[in-house]
């Protein structure tokens, strides 16, 4: 799956906000689907700038590793 930049998603949405660009055309000019960049569009239409951010993501086996931290914590606090 190719990742695109935040200046490339911007980019973009400017071309369909302020230009009147197709989504679909502006997905061809950037090598992707036309659905990307709807989705980065309602992003900015909902969020603003800050909307097309990518948002790191919590890993399965990072979530593993906190629920057991979490349970080796309760049966610390359990002892006392």
């Amino acid at each position: 799956m190719a990742k695109y930049s935040y200046k490339q998603r911007l980019e973009a949405v400017m071309k369909v906000t302020e230009k009147h660009m197709s989504c679909k055309a502006v997905g061809r000019l950037l090598g992707c689907g036309d659905t990307h960049v709807r989705r980065w569009v309602k992003r900015y239409e909902n969020f603003g700038v800050e909307g097309l951010i990518r948002k790191p993501r919590i890993s399965p086996m990072t979530m593993r590793t906190m629920n057991i931290l979490l349970s080796t914590i309760r049966k610390i606090v359990k002892k006392f």
